[in-house]
């Protein structure tokens, strides 16, 4: 099926381009057809660098996986992308999933908090891990591009980049429906339709709904005759609609609006003991709760993007604004003697949150000697959040009822983020070889939180009642101010050079800047009141070569250096006794810090029926001078140790082979397995005793051992190509990965330390249908 605008085919080779939809300042350029010309494979058109360009042509370290391969592959979330792209590990967090490339990550996913890594869904950023798992269904591709991307994306991208680019309306008439049953009850059913209602104008829309039981069951010391659904389960919606007008030759328009829920019971940790001693199976089970978790979360947005051929110019309009609510109960956990089930805790979180986001970019319509491309942006993000922390004894659980639940510090109110920016690269052809690259970004950044904090007893609500679940804690007690700033004005760059070695040959290296915004802790020490912290800042050198050894294989290969002068690191702390009690907060302080790798992407197509990829990268990451702990005034020293999510080794092998059959359709067989060295996920409180100001638990590093995890997939297509069926296993070995730490909370219960994992062993059937 053809593109809405046109098809670039040359030796056989077929390299599309969409002009509305994929963020591009241009069309794609003879080069991008000279680069797959002959070459046996077939290369994507991607918007990495804000135009139109190949992945082989492209001076920077990238994975670039086409909307088919993440069919064939099952790959559903975020989460999945670690199987395939070198040096990304995804994580999940309370409230949402923790991207970390080459290391680098954010230990913050509060509201005050931003990211170290830049998502974005069809150019528009999205700042929140509760957004990020929410857009992976009808894709024409994703682009994961690592190293600091601070010229073309701005903040919070010191890590690298990964879009998310939509499948767009097309020309011709599409549909096509799938059904996924697997184990643990799951039921994925997706279906699309596109309709080319006239000859400029069509519609496309896709539905997605996705339900599984969970993984973690709460068995252990259950003496309640309540029943509790098991943790780590799905229940969501997704649909999306977009219309792409072609309103001329010179001008179109795509308008997509994106709708869905998030329900079930929400993550929930393991045992660390469990997790080291014990398989799958008996790892998942863990203590009983009797406040039930549950997730009911929705959101919505609509995004613009507008073409126009001025002549020598072309403009892009990307524009966007969402919404997204959350009324979660989250995280409960037994505080008390695991031998008593005495004593339980668990989370009452409400959040309000709006995303408005614009661009304007400029750049050259046709290939030049100097290529460049311009614009501004700008971005707000407004949440406005009710997070409570509740604790309640056994004698009276489960009730809602403000006798039985003791409020721990709760926060109520707005924070805000916003961004203002403006930059430009240019690429200049010394010659035909050489190319040389200068681009800068100045952003002018801020964040606020007019917020309260209720510490202490005798809470009560907005009307004076003794405080409940349910209900903000916004009065008695002892209030405070949880008024905070922090703004910064930012100059980012790009210096880099590439030279074609030959056709299908690339070299390059540069040298960049990145950085993550500041924000502020609720106290500083020094002062007494609310202090801010400073913003992130790195310096990264990378060098790297790109290639086609023959026509059928694609190696690439990079080494990098990043020098972090200030590398953002928070925990909670303590920081002595108020009026109301202790004094506990989330802190963050910043840390020098150093980062150095080595990466390697293989692709072959062996024969026409069969391909292999391979991954092959090393890395180093260390903090410099830091010390951290719960204890304010009794710090532990984290000098030196290894960054977390950061494995000295990781390599990947994907295999596929396909059997064409005599009386037409073929059936493919796909083995993939990666392997990794280990890495460390840090507490970086641990457990302190106030009275005595010394630590039960140390902060300390927990180690996830070395591991593969591999899966396989047999696959039947009819010779129409109307349907096809596939039959799939994940993660054969059945092993559960490390993915975060939750930091101690008693001395009492198995240590204290909980964790966040990986999925077991999955199956299933998947049919699927194609107009």
């Amino acid at each position: 099926m053809k593109p809405i605008t046109n098809l670039l085919t040359t030796g056989g080779i077929v390299v599309g381009c969409v002009a509305a939809g994929s963020s591009m300042a241009q069309t794609t350029t003879s080069d991008a057809a000279k680069a797959a010309q002959d070459s046996g494979m077939t290369e994507v058109v991607i918007t990495a660098e804000r135009t139109a360009g190949v992945p082989s042509k492209t001076p920077i370290a990238l994975s670039v996986i086409s909307g088919d391969t993440l069919k064939e592959r099952g790959i559903v979330n975020a989460a999945d992308l670690q199987d395939m792209v070198p040096a990304l590990i995804v994580g999940n967090q309370a409230h949402g999933v923790n991207v970390s490339i080459r290391g680098v990550s954010t230990t913050d996913l509060t509201s005050k908090g931003e990211q170290g890594v830049s998502f974005n869904l069809d150019g528009i950023p999205v700042s929140r891990p509760q957004v990020m798992g929410n857009a992976f269904f009808d894709l024409e591709r994703v682009e994961v591009l690592r190293g600091p991307q601070g010229t073309l994306y701005g903040k919070s991208s010191t890590g690298g980049a990964i879009n998310v680019i939509t499948a767009k309306p097309q020309k011709e008439f599409d549909a096509s429906a799938s059904v996924d049953i697997g184990n643990y009850n799951a039921r994925r059913a997706e279906t699309m339709v596109n309709i080319p209602v006239t000859d400029n104008f069509a519609l496309r829309a896709a539905v997605s709904v996705n339900s599984r039981d969970g993984y973690i069951t709460e068995s252990i010391n259950k003496t309640s005759s309540l029943t509790s659904p098991k943790l780590d389960d799905e229940d969501n919606r997704n649909a999306r609609i977009s219309g792409l007008w072609e309103i001329s030759k010179a001008a179109s328009l795509l308008v997509t609006g994106t709708f869905g829920h998030v329900g079930g019971s929400g993550p929930g940790p393991v045992l660390y003991k469990s997790l080291l001693t014990q398989g799958s199976s008996a790892a998942r089970q863990v203590y009983f709760n009797p406040y039930t978790p549950s997730m009911d979360d929705s959101y919505n947005g609509i995004n613009a993007e507008f073409n126009l051929d001025l002549g020598a110019v072309h403009l892009t309009y990307d524009g966007g604004h969402s919404k997204f609510k959350a009324n979660d109960l989250t995280d409960p956990s037994v505080i008390g003697s695991a031998a008593n089930n005495d004593q339980f805790t668990w989370q009452e979180y409400h959040s309000n949150l709006t995303n408005d986001a614009h661009e304007i970019r400029l750049s050259n319509s046709t290939p030049q000697r100097l290529n460049w491309v311009a614009g501004v942006n700008y971005q707000r993000e407004l949440n406005d959040e009710r997070d409570q922390n509740w604790a309640s004894t056994a004698s009276c659980s489960p009730s809602m009822s403000a006798s039985c639940n003791v409020p721990n510090p709760a926060i109520v109110g707005p924070t805000q983020h916003e961004s203002k920016s403006v930059f430009g690269q240019v690429n200049f052809n010394a010659t035909e070889a050489l190319k040389y690259t200068v681009g800068a970004r100045y952003s002018d950044d801020s964040m606020f939180r007019t917020a309260s904090i209720v510490l202490g007893s005798g809470h009560t609500d907005v009307n004076g009642n003794p405080c409940a679940p349910g209900t903000a804690c916004v009065g008695g007690g002892t209030v405070t101010r949880d008024d905070g700033s922090q703004a910064a004005k930012r100059l980012t760059w790009r210096l880099g050079a590439d030279y074609q070695l030959g056709a299908r040959q690339m070299v390059y290296g540069y040298v960049a800047t990145g950085y993550k915004g500041g924000g502020f802790n609720d106290l500083d020490p020094a002062t007494g009141k609310p202090g801010p912290y400073n913003p992130e800042k790195v310096l990264a050198y990378e060098a790297g070569y790109k290639g086609q050894l023959t026509p059928t294989l694609q190696y690439n290969s990079s080494v990098y250096y990043y020098d972090y002068k200030s590398y953002q690191v928070t925990s909670a702390a303590f920081f002595g006794f108020g009026a109301a009690g202790p004094v506990i907060l989330i802190y963050t302080k910043t840390a020098p810090a150093k980062m150095a790798g080595w990466e390697n992407e293989l692709n072959w197509k062996i024969t026409p029926n069969d391909k292999l990829g391979l991954t092959l990268a090393f890395e180093r990451a260390h903090y410099g001078d830091l010390a951290v702990g719960f204890l304010a005034s009794n710090q532990v020293d984290f000098s030196g140790k290894t960054m977390d999510s950061a494995p000295a080794a990781t390599a990947s092998l994907a295999y596929s082979h396909r059997w064409d059959l005599e009386a037409g359709g073929n059936v493919t067989l796909t083995f993939n397995t990666r392997y990794n060295s280990g890495y460390y996920k840090s507490d970086l409180a641990g457990l302190g005793d106030l009275g005595t100001n010394t630590y039960i638990h140390a902060p300390q590093q927990y180690k996830q051992d070395s591991f593969t995890r591999s899966d396989l997939a047999l696959a039947y297509t009819a010779a129409s190509g109307k349907y096809d069926i596939r039959a799939y296993v994940r993660n054969i070995e059945d092993k559960l990965q490390l993915n975060s730490i939750v930091p101690s909370t008693t001395a009492d219960f198995d240590g204290g330390t909980t964790a966040r994992v990986t999925a077991p062993r999955t199956f299933g059937v998947k049919v699927g249908m194609h107009y």
